[in-house]
């Protein structure tokens, strides 16, 4: 054996996700039940269709969510912070344009205490007014932060112009939050905190998973949402709030998860800009250092798929960088060689598997094929459709999805 050689190199496109137990509540919502004895930590996520879709008013569904563990039942918000703590327990509240979802993370020996208080935070709630007020002085002096910021005016400009009217295009203003009430937040609770789905990840004893089965869960109606309607190409240059740089955004509708072609999406993307070592990060940051960081990502919404490109600037290197942007673009759909393509894939896939090296890593790929209903072997799937992109396929694709004249643009500066 001559041991100055390195072993040969082997890819491996290995990815196995657990089958976690299904069973259904008494009133009919699934329990997605991931079971770990080794591990002594459990956590139980609540899953509500209750994000930005369904808001009636811009901000209920973040103040909704927010508020549930400042006041429930009989508790106020000081009583359930003490009983959360003194069991070393963690309460995590989360909105986004599709869900909201309230996850409590503790010591397994301590579910079957604290699981009652999660159950009436999440059906009992009482949306204190001055906890409403508290809210809402720290929300609008945050956003008052954030609006001085070229890149939240160039990324909530961008959602506009993908979505237009559509409640994932909308951006919330400090007259929106000044007008919600409480009689709005108790609304909007009573409309959408239906129960979508309960995902418990770890070990817990028969009697904790019995109260949640077991437990009266509001029956879930059936759903109607708003399409989403084309608006065009929007390319736009505006001034902003700030001048110390400027924000650069690009941004399509694109495919779904469940497309023929969304594997070869996956890879073009780490390809353009989803890695350190990108196209958009070699020419633009590397070699020309025009910024710290660029980036291309796919972003999933229940209704729709996006594919965004995102970088500060300094303002005498906008044209510049953006000219190196579109190069990029028309430059993917014609040069491609076998060598980039296979460090890519090699990249991506370890990427994916290294995501799965802790439990609720695990937890959370099989909540999103539960939450967007994808194949329980969807993840298998991508992976090996990853490591079988050609060239050719990855040309083609590019030529549709990633022509300079099919994104919007945003410059702020």
């Amino acid at each position: 054996m001559d041991r100055s050689l390195a072993p040969a190199f082997k890819a491996s496109i290995d990815f196995k996700l657990p089958k976690p137990e299904k069973i259904k509540t008494k009133s009919g919502t699934s329990v997605i039940y991931l079971p770990h004895a080794q591990i002594p930590i459990t956590k139980i996520e609540f899953v509500f269709a209750a994000g930005k879709i369904s808001e009636t008013r811009l901000g209920l569904a973040q103040f909704t969510v927010s508020l549930l563990d400042n006041g429930a039942g009989q508790k106020n918000a000081s009583q359930i912070a003490e009983l959360l703590d003194y069991h070393g327990a963690h309460l995590e509240l989360a909105t986004d344009s599709d869900f909201a979802s309230v996850s409590l993370y503790c010591l397994s020996r301590h579910v079957d205490t604290l699981l009652p208080l999660v159950l009436e935070i999440i059906s009992e709630p009482t949306f204190p007014e001055d906890e409403l007020n508290t809210y809402r002085r720290i929300f609008i002096e945050n956003l008052k932060v954030s609006q001085k910021k070229n890149s939240y005016v160039a990324s909530t400009t961008l959602r506009k112009a993908i979505f237009g009217n559509h409640p994932y295009g909308w951006s919330i203003q400090q007259d929106d939050i000044k007008k919600i009430s409480k009689s709005e937040i108790q609304n909007f609770f009573t409309n959408n905190y239906f129960l979508q789905s309960v995902f418990v990840t770890g070990s817990v004893e028969p009697s904790s998973l019995e109260q949640v089965l077991e437990y009266g869960f509001r029956s879930n109606p059936a759903i109607t949402r708003q399409p989403i309607i084309s608006q065009g190409i929007l390319n736009q240059t505006t001034d902003g709030p700030s001048k110390d740089q400027a924000s650069i955004r690009l941004g399509k509708i694109s495919l779904s998860r469940n497309n023929t072609g969304f594997a070869e999406l996956v890879v073009l993307n780490h390809l353009f800009g989803g890695f350190f070592g990108s196209r958009l990060m070699r020419n633009i940051r590397e070699d020309k250092g025009l910024t710290y960081g660029i980036y291309s990502s796919i972003h999933h919404y229940q209704l729709a798929t996006t594919l965004t490109v995102a970088a500060e600037v300094n303002l005498e290197h906008v044209t510049e960088a953006g000219n190196e942007i579109f190069k990029e673009l028309k430059n993917l759909s014609s040069q491609l060689s076998q060598d980039e393509l296979q460090t890519a894939k090699n990249h991506l896939i370890g990427s994916l598997q290294n995501d799965n090296a802790s439990l609720f890593a695990v937890s959370e790929r099989i909540k999103t094929i539960e939450k967007f209903q994808l194949a329980d072997t969807h993840y298998e799937q991508l992976i090996g459709r990853i490591a079988n992109c050609t060239v050719e396929n990855l040309l083609e694709l590019a030529s549709q999805e990633f022509t300079p004249e099919t994104f919007s643009s945003i410059i702020v500066r």
